[in-house]
């Protein structure tokens, strides 16, 4: 049977590695480096270059412009990358390293290569630009990508995902396993596409391309993949001088197995195996993929999935476990893809098919303890997801739920956030922009500390400047929302980000002011920097997200959802309790102003009468200490009977 065929053993890190994590070096952090969504256009500047769609960015500049790779060497908004952006990508993440002192990182292939290096490079999905239409276009791009990679980093691990682009024709994966069907089977079969209008393309980027349709589409785009990433020579020829172009391998031998399977592999790294990282294929997951899937288990991914995180639970097996039950030292594990298995944020459609949604959750709540990490590209923006922000409307988790329905919220239970990352690619109005992620052996010195995320800094390259700088580090951004105390103890933790996702309700304007000043609701300073910085620092665009763009409570209360819904009957359900807490807030308001009203008009009465009681005793009180009249003298009336006139 197949499933045996799949080998489920990892290959060890090739490179130089690190120091075991459990020595007495393990005090030091580590790093690695990560790349998201790069979608190289090799036809940048020509009138064959990708731009977005519907015209939005043409004001901006025009990147079919045959003046573009002079007025805009480093690409431009509404654009994909050109390979002098890749390029510089690369050179500022390599200038980053550099600046390094030696102490905060144990990696030996920085000692080797003369100067720092992150431990390993990860690149979750997307290098091919949108609307390639060959597989040989595709398999040229991730060629030029391993290159230029390799070539700037050659003693460094690269850990790479498939991504819906770097398929051809987009989201159309066919599996060594499916049956080849005729162009007029597939037609009845996929006929009516997506069922609905919740699940869809995120971007207008993403679509299918009509003219795709007349292509090979039982060509193994996997095997293309796979081919495109092994080491390579070539000879080019250019002025009469031949020269050879040697590419050091991405993918080996020892991936072909579950690669050409599924598209997915792993990688162990450090000497001690210590740290397990997952290189998941999600678009065989997603909502619009073709042809459409309909088994549980695409791939025997999620059989992999299981198979390698209890081989690195098993691992722990000799390490002991600690009072509250949580297993330290020994193995922990990183889970990378492209497509989140979450609501996007351009459109909020559903990324993943629920019952994918489903199954996923319910292997990481299974190996939470082990899981440091969830990271996903694909949005191009600089976002987060985690469970458990929102009480009122956060009550169906995978657990709660029955078997047959679809599941609404990322569990609260599980430890990590899905960390989403920017995208290199300016195509959605965005920066360029890469992460360098901290990770230490944790547990500020104890035996068998194990392996966590603790820290992450967002370096951006200005399309307005023509710079590259650090955008922001998470620790000191969101410094005063959570305390350094509980940053050092939790590092990037979904208690972390479930604090920063609750800071980002409305702030209330008035309050302990006078009365005379009704509250208001305003967005909070936390959401609005969440939103500068989803676009990498850019100006704005018509998804509300940006430096410069305003966000009214509907807005809000969108974004809001995102952070903790899994599907799109989560993210609604989420709306709606969102929308019926205000209506509560809304009546409680005006109940509270009609009893402010009523209370008013009581103290105003009881004012009233007490100055009219008031008046009367003044007058009468007048009346007693006045002197007798020239009347009452001639009248011969005694002051002593004057009361009883």
């Amino acid at each position: 049977m197949m499933a045996n065929s799949v080998n489920i053993h990892p290959r060890t890190h090739r490179f130089a590695s690190s120091s075991s994590s459990s020595s007495s070096s393990n005090q030091q952090q580590h790093s690695f480096l990560w790349l998201s969504d790069l979608h190289l256009d090799p036809n940048y500047s020509t009138p064959s270059a990708y731009r977005y769609p519907d015209g939005r960015y043409d004001a901006i500049a025009d990147c079919t412009s045959l003046n573009a790779n002079s007025d805009r060497k480093l690409g431009m908004h509404g654009c994909d990358s050109p390979l002098a952006l890749v390029q510089s990508t690369l050179d500022a993440a390599i200038s980053y390293f550099s600046s390094l002192s030696t102490t905060t990182t144990t990696s030996s292939a920085a000692a080797s290569s003369g100067g720092q290096q992150p431990d390993f490079i990860l690149i979750t999905g997307d290098v091919v630009r949108h609307g390639t239409t060959t597989y040989q276009s595709a398999q040229q791009i991730l060629s030029t990508i391993a290159y230029e990679v390799t070539a700037k980093f050659p003693n460094v691990e690269i850990i790479y995902a498939v991504g819906n682009n770097d398929v051809v024709p987009d989201y159309y994966l066919r599996l060594p396993s499916d049956e080849i069907v005729n162009d007029d089977d597939e037609d009845e079969q996929t006929s009516g596409g997506v069922n609905n209008g919740n699940v869809e393309a995120e971007g207008s980027g993403d679509s299918i391309d009509s003219e795709s349709t007349t292509l090979d589409k039982n060509v193994n785009m996997l095997e293309v993949i796979y081919n495109s990433l092994l080491e390579q020579e070539s000879t080019t020829t250019a002025s009469s001088m031949t020269s050879t172009r040697k590419t050091k391998a991405i993918l080996t031998p020892d991936d072909k197995n579950t690669f050409l399977t599924g598209g997915y592999y792993s990688r162990y790294l450090h000497s001690d195996k210590s740290l397990l990282v997952l290189s998941m294929n999600t678009v065989l997951y997603s909502a619009i993929l073709e042809p459409p899937r309909n088994d549980d288990d695409p791939g025997m991914q999620f059989s992999w999935m299981r198979a390698m995180l209890s081989s690195c639970r098993n691992s722990n097996s000799s390490s002991s476990s600690n009072s509250d039950n949580t297993s330290s030292g020994g193995c922990r594990a990183i889970i990378a893809g492209h497509i989140p298995p979450t609501v996007g944020s351009y459109k909020f459609n559903q990324l993943w098919k629920a019952e994918y949604v489903r199954t996923y959750y319910e292997i990481v709540e299974e190996y939470d303890e082990i899981i440091i990490g969830q990271l996903f590209g694909h949005l191009h923006t600089d976002e987060f997801r985690v469970g458990g922000i929102f009480a009122e409307t956060d009550n169906n988790t995978s657990k709660d739920n029955d078997a047959n329905e679809d599941i609404l919220s990322i569990p609260s239970t599980i430890s990590t956030p899905l960390l989403l990352g920017p995208s290199v690619s300016p195509l959605h109005g965005n920066d360029p922009s890469f992460r360098v992620v901290r990770y230490d052996a944790g547990g500020g010195g104890k035996k068998n500390a194990h392996h966590r995320l603790v820290d992450y800094e967002s370096h951006a390259y200005s399309l307005s400047t023509g710079s590259w700088s650090n955008l922001y580090t998470f620790s000191e951004a969101y410094g005063d929302v959570v305390s350094s105390d509980i940053l050092k103890k939790e590092g990037l933790s979904s208690k972390v980000f479930r604090t920063i996702g609750q800071s980002m309700e409305d702030e209330t304007q008035g309050e302990g002011e006078s009365n005379t000043k009704p509250t208001k609701k305003e967005e909070s300073s936390t959401l609005k920097q969440y939103r500068t910085f989803m676009l990498s620092g850019a100006e704005g665009d018509a998804f509300n997200r940006g430096a410069n763009v305003d966000c009214d409570s509907a807005c809000r209360d969108e974004f809001l959802c995102t952070l903790q819904s899994a599907t799109r009957a989560g993210y609604d359900n989420c709306l709606l309790g969102r929308k019926e807490l205000r209506r509560e807030e809304f009546i409680a308001k005006e109940e509270g102003m009609i009893g402010l009203v009523v209370a008013c008009i009581v103290v105003v009465g009881v004012i009233s009468i007490a100055i009219a009681r008031c008046r009367k005793r003044r007058c009468m009180r007048a009346l007693y200490d006045s002197p007798p009249s020239i009347h009452e003298e001639e009248a011969g009336i005694d002051l002593k009977d004057k009361e009883m006139i």
